[in-house]
């Protein structure tokens, strides 16, 4: 289960927004869509123009789910008029048959209906070892004895869903009996074997042999989108044929194509999307026919490919990344879309062919690709095992392709950076004025690709804003003359369409952050080590596992204090070496409780994520290491936000929790009592749970109010401080708990005092057996829970007010309950307990108490018996006592 902070899915963000951007055009794309083959006359085949070639290792993937289980066809190659099936898959409900060269080795496997099976088979021809995967799970290991040839025959004949021969006629036809009753999607064919690894990592990447696109497919049955389908993925490579208009001018001759191109898809694509790669080439010696572009038959130059704009036409592929990912079905058609307008920029049109773009998802990026920077980043690369730095450069240090100039050839250093405070008046009628200040700004500051804008912060209104930002100067001139460009560019007056802006004052400091040090990080990926970075520098290293893929980590300039410390590591496309039974093996210190924190959050998500609940060994192990960290660390606001997100994650699961209730509750109430803060108060709120910490002077306490407003049990509830005695429930709060004035009086000496409120928005950890076992009494409220350092207080004159409003509205002859939490309860397992609360007030909706201690607190709500409806027909069997006695 992934844990449930308050801030929106940037995934689920992406998506809406590129789905928002498709063009009603058509669309090549199968991803998301599947096929479903119900017995009619629907014949899925391999286009003919692909070439299948000799493959001497190759891996296949499909997924199938069955209406009806009888004997089925997943797919069926067989080579060119052969009979036998040279690679397929088949099965009944009980058995699963794979061919490979005319072979059929077969295994018991239990298939249902109505489920979608992932259903993979790899084979080395080096190896002659035929692999079967079923969910990612190894189901079939076996030796194929093919002396005769070690490679796949090409050039052969696909169907999906059934088995098919060649007619004389050379025509496909659909052999009967075995077909599919049900549907398939993703289908795919590699060239390579891939390891059990690879399988298990749910690859959205496209084959490279047989991809999921319609252009490869010959059909007579149409397809069907299925949401269950879709797949989120961060690499694509874009291939397409361009166009160049004739009437473009002849000093343009002399622009590179890989930087035109460049500009062109960082114009058009969205921002979410990195351009890494870019490489040109001539396609032929002519343009093919495209809509009657002026491009048409017009005839290459002669001598040597000059990649240059006089270039007619030219094919283009580009690897690009998508942050965050996104389902490919919805980046394909979206880039598809983006590209397939027309690009003007300097007197050049550039128009791609709309037929020939594909946008293929890949597994990786080669490892001497470029790593995928940040906007405005560039990448200084070292060996493949080592780490790299991502530096905001120059153009002049850039080559073609976006890419650096060798280390030996250029020197890089530490960019300029300023900070800028400036007002401005904003007059007119823009319709959003945030959108239109950075606009502004940028149009000012970064037109030459010289300078970037970091850390915008704006505030204001009524048409006076002002504006707190960076600007990074790529070390191009002096501190001097930087100074001097940003006052020109900000000062002078600019007129938009419908307002004006003008700056009213302008504040310029030179700073000079330090560098990111070198840090050791042990994480659920493995330990790296991150070397010393300048500032606004993305690090890079290869994963531990898999080393083809790249962790990333910035050196992230405040904008609050000027200075530098090192991001959270992009770890996501690295996998993770560690288990939870792992934890341990590892040893808490001062010094790396955050990160231990990190590992326990990311192994829970994990675990989470894969089931709805934790085992007890697993669950034990986790609080464990959790209360090693409250014992022997200082624990910093960070680190408790983290750790009530792992309580949270826990809660919300199917995770038995009781018998290491009363230990999370003593954790977390620890936690917050040594919380280190340097403000008067804080709060941490998780999905269903929230602790605020207060630093009061008992001089100086006249009485403290804490509320909190829950609208989900997904969402983080909202809390409220009031620094006085509120007797009544804060408004828009769902609890609220009030103490008194009096309560000084009881603080332990000393200059501060801490007082720390909770909140639970479940009742999971509080499983009072008395009460679980009756229908008649439950849990009606949230429970909120207030202490003075960790101390009991007890027997106050002046009682704590507690008012809660009620999950489940109480009927007129309902009974509730003001209860606490009593730990002693139940041989130690704990219960509800009245002593010492007085239910003071009571309405359908609300109860509120008035309690001599602190403690947890909840309301019980005793459900009144429902008497049957007599039957006036029913004969009168007993005495009006006796019957009354039987219905109670």
């Amino acid at each position: 289960m992934k844990s449930f902070r308050n801030l929106s899915s940037p995934t689920l963000c992406l998506s809406i927004l590129l789905a928002g951007c498709l063009l009603s055009t058509d669309n090549h794309s199968l991803w998301g869509k599947k096929i479903t083959f119900m017995g009619r006359q629907c014949l899925w085949q391999l286009d003919p123009s692909i070439e299948v070639p000799a493959l001497e290792e190759l891996s296949v993937c499909v997924r199938l789910r069955f209406t009806t289980l009888t004997e089925w066809t997943g797919f069926v190659y067989k080579a060119p008029w052969g009979r036998s099936i040279e690679l397929g898959l088949q099965g009944t409900g009980e058995k699963l048959s794979v061919f490979l060269f005319g072979e059929e080795v077969s295994f018991e496997k239990k298939l249902k209906s109505d489920k979608w099976y992932s259903a993979c088979i790899t084979w080395s021809g080096q190896a002659q070892m035929l692999h079967v995967y079923i969910n990612g799970d190894s189901e079939l290991k076996a030796h194929v004895d093919h002396s005769s040839s070690r490679h796949l025959t090409p050039n052969g004949t696909l169907t999906l869903g059934a088995s098919h021969f060649v007619s004389v006629d050379g025509t496909v036809k659909k052999e009967d009996g075995k077909d599919l009753l049900g549907e398939i999607g993703l289908f795919r064919m590699w060239a390579r074997e891939w390891s059990s690894e690879d399988i298990k990592g749910e690859s959205c990447a496209d084959g490279d042999v047989v991809s999921w696109d319609l252009r490869q497919w010959k059909t007579t049955c149409p397809t069907d989108p299925d949401s269950s389908l879709h797949c989120a993925w961060s690499h694509y490579k874009i291939k397409m044929l361009t166009f160049m208009d004739l009437s473009l001018r002849a000093e343009n001759c002399s622009v590179p194509l890989e930087g035109v191109t460049r500009k062109w898809l960082e114009s058009a694509l969205p921002p979410y999307t990195t351009v890494r790669e870019i490489s040109v080439s001539s396609p032929s010696r002519s343009c093919p026919v495209v809509n009657n572009s002026a491009a048409l038959h017009v005839q290459q130059p002669q001598g040597p490919w000059t990649s240059f704009a006089c270039e007619k036409c030219f094919s283009c592929e580009a690897v690009i990344d998508v942050n965050p990912a996104a389902d490919v079905d919805v980046v394909q058609a979206d880039v598809i879309a983006r590209l397939s307008e027309t690009f003007s920029p300097d007197n050049l049109n550039l128009t791609a062919d709309r037929h020939s773009i594909t946008v293929l998802p890949v597994e990786s990026f080669p490892e001497e690709s470029e790593p995928a920077p940040t906007i405005g980043t560039h990448t200084t690369t070292s060996a493949v095992t080592g780490p790299t730095q991502s530096l905001q450069t120059p153009p002049s240090n850039m080559s073609t392709t976006g890419g650096p100039l060798d280390l030996n050839e250029t020197t890089i250093g530490p960019d300029i950076f300023f900070k800028v405070n400036l007002t401005l008046s904003l007059t007119g009628s823009p319709t959003n004025t945030g959108p239109v200040i950075t606009k502004w700004l940028k149009e000012r500051l970064e037109v030459n690709n010289t300078m970037i804008i970091l850390n915008l912060i704006i505030k204001g209104g009524d048409s006076r804003y002002n504006c707190i930002f960076h600007v990074q100067e790529y070390n191009i001139n002096s501190v001097e003359v930087t100074e001097t460009l940003i006052n020109v560019a900000l000062t002078s007056k600019y007129e938009g369409d419908s307002y004006i802006i003008q700056t009213t004052s302008l504040s310029l400091k030179h700073i000079e952050p330090e560098n990111c040090l070198e840090e050791t990080t042990s994480t659920v990926y493995g330990e790296y080590i991150w070397p010393e970075a300048f500032p606004q520098v993305m690090g890079e290293m290869a994963c531990r596992k898999p080393l083809s893929e790249r962790a990333y980590r910035l050196c992230k300039l405040d904008i609050e204090t000027d200075r530098t410390s090192w991001a959270v590591p992009d770890m996501t496309r690295c996998k993770r070496l560690m288990s939870i039974s792992d934890l341990e093996n590892i040893t808490v210190s001062t010094d790396n409780a955050k990160e231990v924190v990190d590992m326990i959050q990311a192994l829970v998500d994990d675990q989470l994520g894969n089931s709805s609940e934790m085992s007890s060994s697993d669950l034990d192990a986790v609080v464990e290491k959790l209360n090693e960290v409250v014992d022997v660390s200082v624990i910093k606001p960070d680190v408790g936000a983290d750790i009530v997100y792992i309580v949270a994650d826990i809660l919300l699961s199917k995770t038995n929790i009781t018998p290491v209730a009363s230990t999370v509750l003593n954790l977390t109430e620890r936690m917050a009592n040594g919380m280190d803060f340097e403000d008067e108060s804080i709060s941490v709120t998780a999905p269903s749970l929230a602790l605020s910490m207060v630093n009061v002077a008992p001089s100086e306490f006249t009485g403290l109010t804490f509320g909190v407003s829950s609208i989900s049990p997904t969402q983080n509830p909202k809390v409220f401080i009031n620094q006085s005695f509120v007797s009544e429930a804060l408004p828009g709060s769902d609890a609220t708990i009030s103490l008194p004035t009096a309560l000084h009086d009881l603080f332990p000496g000393g200059l501060k005092t801490r007082i720390q409120f909770q909140f639970y928005g479940t009742s999971e950890l509080f499983q009072d057996p008395e009460i679980n076992t009756g229908a008649s009494v439950a849990v009606n409220s949230y429970i909120v829970s207030a202490s003075v350092n960790s101390s009991r207080i007890s027997n106050l004159t002046d009682p704590v007010v507690v008012t809660l409003n009620h999950q489940k509205p109480k009927k007129p002859k309902d009974k509730v309950r003001c209860v606490f939490w009593d730990f002693q309860k139940n041989a130690g397992q704990g219960g509800w307990n009245s002593r010492g609360c007085v239910t003071w007030s009571v309405s359908s909706n609300r109860t509120s108490c008035r309690c001599n201690h602190l403690t947890h607190f909840a309301v019980l709500l005793e459900v009144a018996p429902r008497l049957p409806v007599k039957d006036p027909h029913q004969p009168v069997c007993c005495s009006a006592g006796v019957e009354h006695a039987l219905l109670t």
